[in-house]
């Protein structure tokens, strides 16, 4: 363990008191969220509101989503994996709750959680609540804020310490409740969205497993040395145990979540092999992406001589210094920091621990090994031999490993602490954890305002998206608009699809340069000019509405102004005060066309949603029918209630020839992966209240033997 004393148990009025000061703590880095506001900057408004907005309104419609028809051309909502569809807060946050509030409590919640899990985890290593208390400030408010604009980091990050503690509880006790427990959070991080940090607590898990092993192995080994006789088969039978204990259940604990989380997992696993990361479908996915420069290390304990305007760190950060890894980065990806004097007392944790001859002592020593491997995968040097690895290759911003960096530093500052302060008065410590608090409170809070893509502000724009002009213009011209717009993503928080997509997970289609948007460079001409050939590509992809900062060019004749002004939502959320403008885009074919349309024919939307779409299609010579929707195999097509071809047309939408007639075209979306996912969970889930109900009848028992005679 990481100090002298015996595992702490903390009382009710410790852990009362704790949770009470993680809760404070919340409201002097995070008041105006406690106030209503909310947070905008970074990937908040292009990526998490358009998804929890859409999401939000599915659930208070009564149904659970499955796929997105805003974003683009439409995607697999729940495979993509950050909306956490499944994930038990959302369900309950967004059911009942406007978007930004459900976000806002959402946020919080995971603070306070990732505060609980280090201060107990150190507790239990038997640190002084004081230590615990530093060491847990230190990491969660050095290491998440300047990344608040990555919703999933608090959110599935909180999750590694408490993982981390039920793994020691269970080694300290050997009861598989712990084990029991670990399984269920590990499957809540899974299911909370995005993978990257669940991915690097199963790692930590493995390697304290792995550890533990090596460990005890050591310990037998040395303790059997004098016996030279051969073991025996009750030894051996030992032996066995000893392996399933130590390793084996742990092991199989860290498994069980897969099977737990499969609802989630197969849909996002479906996915991958037909996304931008699937292997050859693009050559922009780089998971070296986002390191920690080994220069900027000196953060730690230098951060005067770092922290300066973001654009300026970011310039700075990706000029190619000595020994850093070829690839860019930016601030937030390569932030680690718990505080300078947390820092300092983590170096004299590991002078204390160095320098010990203790057992415990030597045992944690580990936890520099632990130190130093995050480290070095932080820089993106460990890449050239694991990023062909399962897991490794997936996902990008290898800085993210820091987190384990940090997080084995807080423990050392709190080792450090308590070295200082073992022979001090209980005033004495008081008084200097006070004062040592407050100054790491300054730090950070200064810290996070200057490295950070997001900001709080007090009236947020996602309020007044039900006052946006655009939205009511596009919508009473055509009932399915679609906009191509600047700020991907944004403009579909109003409830109206946009493209072009911004997406971190998602279908090939959108990243496959034959299929995008012909693009060219930005210019500061006065007006908004298209090529031919994008305004060709617009009408193909059933774009209805051009929206841009400046008016359209007034020889492309395709194009016709209708509306120019300030829109409270667009503007406020793009920081403009400038007028926007909407052009009606005609010769387009809309959601649904047929490609070659006699006079008469006509198409009627009877229903259209993220499971099902049906059409009334009336046609006097037949021909192909387009849906410009993203092509996806597992929407099932019927025509006249039979199953019927599905065609991909232009390489990404969705055809089928319809015979002369009046016909009813359906499609509807049920992919094998959440059919098959949700068995699979619901079968290990049945297997986990099994072993809960034997162990606690089994616990029980042990408690309440029965007498005989």
């Amino acid at each position: 363990m990481l100090a002298h004393q015996e595992p702490e148990h903390p009382s009710a009025n410790e852990s009362l008191l704790v949770l009470t000061a993680a809760v404070f703590l919340t409201m002097w880095f995070w008041l105006s969220l406690w106030l209503g506001g909310g947070l905008i900057g970074g990937d908040v408004y292009s990526y998490y509101f358009p998804q929890k907005t859409y999401y939000s309104a599915c659930l208070q419609e009564g149904r659970i989503p499955l796929w997105n028809s805003l974003v683009g051309h439409g995607y697999p909502l729940l495979a993509e994996s950050q909306t956490g569809v499944f994930y038990p807060f959302s369900l309950i946050l967004y059911r009942y709750l406007d978007a930004n509030t459900a976000y806002n409590v959402n946020h919080l919640l995971h603070y306070v959680l990732a505060f609980l899990g280090v201060y107990f985890v150190a507790r239990t290593l038997g640190q002084s609540s004081w230590a615990s208390g530093l060491g847990a400030l230190g990491f969660v408010y050095g290491w998440f804020p300047a990344r608040c604009c990555l919703e999933w980091a608090i959110v599935t990050g909180c999750y590694l310490p408490w993982a981390f503690l039920f793994l020691l509880r269970y080694f300290q006790t050997f009861h598989s409740l712990w084990l029991l427990g670990l399984s269920l959070l590990l499957f809540l991080q899974l299911l909370a969205g995005h993978f990257h940090l669940a991915f690097i607590t199963h790692l930590v898990l493995i390697f304290w497993i792995l550890r533990e092993g090596v460990l005890q192995f050591r310990k037998r080994n040395t303790s059997s040395d004098a016996q030279v006789e051969s073991a025996s088969s009750d030894e051996m039978q030992a032996g066995r145990k000893w392996a399933l204990t130590r390793i084996g259940l742990p092991l199989a604990a860290v498994a069980f979540a897969f099977g737990l989380a499969a609802v989630q997992l197969l849909p996002t696993w479906e996915l991958t092999r037909h996304s931008q990361r699937s292997e050859g479908a693009s050559t922009h996915f780089r998971p070296a992406e986002g390191h920690i420069p080994p220069r900027y290390l000196s953060q730690l304990v230098l951060p005067w001589l770092w922290y300066t305007e973001m654009s300026e760190l970011n310039t700075e950060l990706n000029r190619r210094g000595m020994l850093d890894y070829p690839a860019s980065t930016n601030p937030v990806e390569a932030h680690l920091y718990i505080g300078f004097v947390p820092a300092l007392l983590a170096l004299i944790g590991i002078l204390v621990l160095v320098r010990s001859r203790e057992q415990t002592s030597s045992h944690d020593r580990w936890f520099l090994v632990m130190l130093l491997l995050s480290l070095l995968m932080s820089t993106g040097w460990l890449m050239p031999l694991l990023g062909d690895l399962p897991g490794f290759r997936f996902f990008r911003g290898v800085g993210r490993y820091g987190i384990v960096a940090a997080f084995a530093l807080s423990l050392l500052a709190g080792r450090g602490w308590d070295a200082l302060l073992a022979s001090r008065s209980s005033w004495q410590t008081s008084l200097a954890a006070v004062a040592v608090g407050l100054i790491t409170l300054i730090d950070l809070s200064i810290v996070s305002q200057h490295v950070t893509y997001a900001f709080m502000v007090d009236q947020t724009p996602i309020t007044l998206r039900d006052q946006s002009p655009v939205k009511e213009l596009v919508t009473r011209e055509t009932s399915l608009p679609r906009l191509f717009a600047p700020g991907a993503n944004l403009i579909t928080v109003t409830g109206v699809a946009s493209t072009p997509v911004y997406l971190g997970l998602g279908p090939a289609e959108y990243f496959d340069e034959q299929l995008m948007y012909p693009s060219t460079e930005p210019t500061d001409d006065p007006v908004q000019r298209f090529s031919a050939e994008q305004i060709q590509w617009l009408q193909k992809a059933g774009v209805t509405h051009v929206l841009g900062f400046v008016p359209p060019d007034p020889a492309v004749v395709e194009l016709q102004l209708i509306w120019s002004g300030v829109d409270p939502f667009l503007n406020s959320a793009w920081g403009r005060q400038e007028p926007l403008f909407v052009s009606r885009l005609n010769g387009t074919r809309g959601r649904f066309a047929l490609e070659s349309p006699a006079p008469d024919d006509q198409i009627q939307c009877q229903a259209y949603s993220d499971q099902e779409i049906v059409l009334q299609v009336s046609t006097a010579q037949g021909g192909l029918l387009i849906l410009t929707d993203l092509f996806d195999p597992d929407w099932q097509l019927m025509v006249d209630s039979g199953p019927a071809e599905m065609l991909r047309q232009d390489g990404m939408y969705r055809g089928v020839q319809i015979p002369p007639g009046q016909h009813e075209v359906r499609w509807s979306y049920a992919p094998w992966s959440y059919r098959a996912g949700k068995l699979v969970s619901g079968v290990f889930f049945t297997i986990w209240l099994g072993l809960l109900v034997t162990l606690l009848l089994s616990r029980k028992r042990h408690e309440n033997p029965v007498n005989k005679g």
